[in-house]
């Protein structure tokens, strides 16, 4: 008797292994669903760039960001500067510095384009 419930125990505690197993493995893949939705749709991009104040003719007279890329040309958030970069992202920059950043871009036609930066590290 002792032989059978012991083996009863042990199936039903492999079952519920089991069970919260492949309970955790869709709620990981439910937050990664979530996540890369809210990505597509607030168009948020990630990019390895290089942090410039002016690109030729583009004087920004602020003091503001220019990062480039290749896909969108120069991207810029006017209400970043080397001092706000240090104050939320403790970064010392200094200009031609490559960074890794994560922004949005915003709907506006305007030359440059204008981004909003959610997070800056150094590279």
């Amino acid at each position: 008797m002792m032989k059978k419930e012991k083996k009863g125990k042990i199936q039903t505690e492999k079952k519920i292994k089991t069970v919260l197993i492949v309970l955790i493995i869709c709620l990981i893949l439910s937050i990664i669903a979530s996540v890369i939705d809210f990505i597509v749709s607030n168009n948020i991009h990630l990019a390895k760039t290089v942090v410039i104040q002016s690109s030729g003719s583009l004087e920004q007279s602020d003091g503001s960001f220019m990062i480039i890329k290749d896909e969108y040309g120069p991207l810029m958030d006017s209400s970043v500067d080397f001092k706000t970069a240090a104050e939320r992202w403790n970064l010392a920059l200094e200009y031609g510095d490559s960074v890794f950043v994560i922004y949005r871009l915003l709907p506006y036609e305007i030359f440059p384009q204008p981004i909003e930066i959610y997070f800056m590290m150094k590279l």
